[in-house]
Order: structure tokens, then sequence, then C-alpha cells
């Protein structure tokens, strides 16, 4: 018996509804037939009838509860949305990973425009009991990059041939680079528990390389430098506007250095998206170890290194940054940054020009406006106890001097406040956090 039709009928058995009071009923029926007494030679038509009518009466709910179970265990499968990268096939089968999540599935019914190597995103029905269709689907990584010979898909599918990846339960596409200076691609693939980087000739094809990091004993130098120049290789140098196509492109790129959670913080600080094109939104770079300096370690265990360096920064202050290494796979890696201001004065103001200026930057105008020292006699006597400044910010065209607005700035802390004159009011509207002023949202 086919498996979904026995199924059914065991599903039928446990689930049919047949109530007492049906029960009753039929018996009563059939009882009542059964000790009529008929005359000798008259046919009685009603017990036959009832018998007829309790037999149908069975019959009945066992094809309505049939038809409501089959229908049941017979619904369409539902569809899932995948996406990543076929990194093995088997006989129209193929393994697809999701680099972010690492997550991997098995797909069937693979057509022949897809390959080993190709990054998809689609859709495929999901049957509980048989493989997973792919249904629909896009190829999202079969483009040139900068002028190259070869297309992403095409060095990816070198750099896993290479590897010899079939061999390898969960197999991730960490990385893929262009070097654009040199021609060449560097994929990164986490096989298993191993790291494996392939260089790949851009002009040939051919392998140039097949490295396998080493983690045993990190040189911490190359790790901080290393962190270092992916953040800042992001940077062209005539525009703010970067060579990748989507935020987790750059992730995928900026893990090859650090943790998933690190790149993700320098994304959401240093990226922006306008217009379908991604642009570093932030002038400055967060801080890193200078290893030229001094700095100094500490193994927290095996796999677990601390860096602590001071620096000093006009625009930041007096800090303490403290990297945290950790091993992943063969590699190390930097896990966190933590960052803490020594100087506990470095907010103070020690100047009425420097009050200007401060205000100036906070409020990020135009050239052609300009701020004016107005004293540090507080607006009330509620703020008598606050170190606070006075500023007039105006615009002036044509020897006429246009007033901007009034602010007060704490000369200890650099909090700047709206101050309305009719009512002698402070509003605070930006505080000065890390070397940078945050604006106050209501």
């Amino acid at each position: 018996m086919d498996k979904k039709l026995q199924k059914a009928k065991e599903d039928y058995q446990n689930q049919i509804q047949f109530t007492d009071e049906d029960r009753h009923q039929v018996l009563e029926k059939i009882t009542e037939a059964r000790h009529t007494k008929s005359k000798k030679g008259i046919f009685h038509p009603f017990p036959v009838a009832s018998a007829l009518i309790a037999t149908l009466l069975v019959g009945f709910l066992f094809i309505n509860n049939y038809d409501q179970l089959f229908k049941q265990n017979t619904a369409s499968p539902s569809s899932e949305s995948v996406e990543g990268y076929i990194v093995k096939m088997e006989d129209q089968q193929a393994l697809i990973t999701n680099s972010n999540n690492e997550t991997s599935i098995w797909i069937t019914d693979i057509p022949d425009s897809l390959d080993i190597g190709h990054q998809i995103e689609g859709s495929y029905e999901d049957h509980e009991e048989s493989a997973n269709v792919l249904d629909e689907y896009e190829i999202t990584n079969n483009e040139t990059v900068d002028d190259s010979q070869m297309t992403k898909d095409e060095a990816v599918r070198i750099a896993l041939t290479e590897a010899n990846t079939s061999d390898y339960e969960k197999i991730v596409i960490r990385n893929v680079i262009f070097n654009k200076n040199e021609q060449f691609w560097s994929i990164g693939i986490d096989a298993n528990d191993s790291a494996i980087i392939i260089n790949i000739d851009d002009q040939t094809g051919e392998v140039l390389s097949e490295e396998h990091p080493e983690a045993k004993d990190p040189n911490l130098d190359e790790v901080l430098t290393n962190y270092e120049e992916t953040i800042t290789s992001l940077k062209n140098e005539n525009t703010q506007e970067i060579n990748f196509d989507s935020k987790d492109e750059v992730k995928n790129y900026l893990t090859q250095a650090m943790s998933s959670s690190l790149a993700e913080d320098h994304i959401d600080t240093l990226i922006e998206e306008r217009d379908g094109e991604l642009y570093l939104s932030a002038s400055e770079f967060p801080v890193f170890i200078n290893t030229n300096e001094d700095y100094q370690t500490s193994q927290i265990d095996d796999e677990t290194y601390q860096v602590t360096q001071e620096n000093d920064s006009e625009l930041r202050g007096h800090l303490e940054i403290t990297f945290t290494i950790n091993k992943r796979q063969d590699a190390w890696i930097v896990d966190q940054v933590n960052v803490n201001n020594l100087d506990q004065n470095s907010a103070k103001i020690d100047s009425d020009v420097q009050a200007e200026e401060e205000v100036l930057k906070a409020l990020q105008l135009g050239e052609s406006y300009q701020a004016s020292y107005d004293g540090q006699e507080p607006p009330s006597e509620d703020y008598a106890d606050q170190n606070l400044a006075r500023i007039q910010v105006y615009e002036e065209n044509d020897n006429a001097r246009a007033t901007y607005g009034w602010y007060y700035i704490n000369m200890d802390n650099r909090s700047i406040y709206e101050y309305e004159v009719a009512t002698n009011e402070l509003t605070l509207i930006f505080q000065y956090e890390n070397g940078s002023y945050n604006k106050v949202t209501d």
C-alpha cells in the first residue's frame, strides 16, 4: 500500500468521529429490526430499510472524514527562501551555504545553468518527507569587478576545486577579494575547522598559491596591521564611494580580519547607502593600535590575547585602547575593541575662541556663519553653579549682521544649549562624547 495512503488510513482510524449518540441510534435501529415479529407470508420493508440507512450512515461518515484527511495529508509544500554559495554538487543536488550565518541546505532539481561557485538568491519548495526542490533563483556573482578578466563565480569555482572541498562537510566562503593593483583574486574558505586562502591569477586562472594560516603562535603585529589595513582600504583616493555592491559584501570583506559583530559595528558607523550606492559616512576611522610604539600584551587563555596601548589624540583626548584577539579556526582576528578616555578633563574648553569654534563645529553651518563670545553670565540662578559661556551665532553679509541663534556651552564638558532669550530657558541640543558631538533627540 502506498505510504501516504497507509498513513491516511491510520490517521483516519485515530481521528474519525462517531459519537455515542450516533452509535446508540444505529444500534437501536438494528435491535428494532431484529425483534420485530413479521407475519407469515407478509413482507415488512421497514427493518430492512433501517439497517440499510445505518450502513449508509457509517459509510458516509467514513468517506467524509477520509476525504478531509486525504486533503490534509496532500497539502501543497511551503516555499522558503535560500541565499548563498553553491559549494558542492552531487547528482543534480547542490549544497548551498550562507556565508553570513553559516547555515547550509541541500537543494534538488538543480538546472544545468548552475554550477559550483555560483552565489544565488531564490526560493525552494519545502517538502516535509522528501527533498527540497529549487523553484526560482537569481545568480548574483556572475560579473566582473574593477575591470577584471574573470567573474566572481569563476574565481570561487577555481578555489573550491583547488581546495578539494568535496571531502569536507562544512564549507563556508569567507571572502572574495580582487586585488586590482596585483591583478589576482584571493578567496578565503573555511573547510570544517581549517582556514584556506587560494590566490588566483586573474589573467590566466592559474592558482598562484594555497595558504593554510597557522594560529599556534600569533604574530600580534600582523594581526593588528591586517585589521587596520582592512578598514582603511575601504577609502578611495578621490571619492567617498566604496567598491562594494552591498553591505553584506563589505561584511564578508571585513570579517577576514575581525569578528562578525565588530564588522557590523563598523558598517553601522562608517557606511551609509545613498541612491543604491555605498559611501563612507564618517570623516575619521576608528582608533588603531600603533604597532611602531610600545604596547602591553596579556594571554587570557590558549585562544585569547589582549593588547593595550595608551593613545593621545587632539580630537579624542588621552585614550586607553584594548584589543581582544581571538583564534578562529587556524587564523587570529580582532574580536573586540574597547576605548577608555583616561583624561577626565579632555572635554574642558580653555579659551573664549575655542568656545566659539566648538559651537560652530557642533552646528555644522556654512563658512558665512561666525560666532562671538558674549560673556559667562548665566541665564538664571538655576544655572549659577555651571561653567557656562554665552555664544552668538550670526551670518554677516554686505556689512549687515543677522543673528542665527544664541547658545550656551558648558566650558567643562562641552554640552551645548539653545538659549531662548524671551523666556531665559535653555534646551540641551548637543552632548560631547568620545571626541564628537551627538545631537540630543526628544
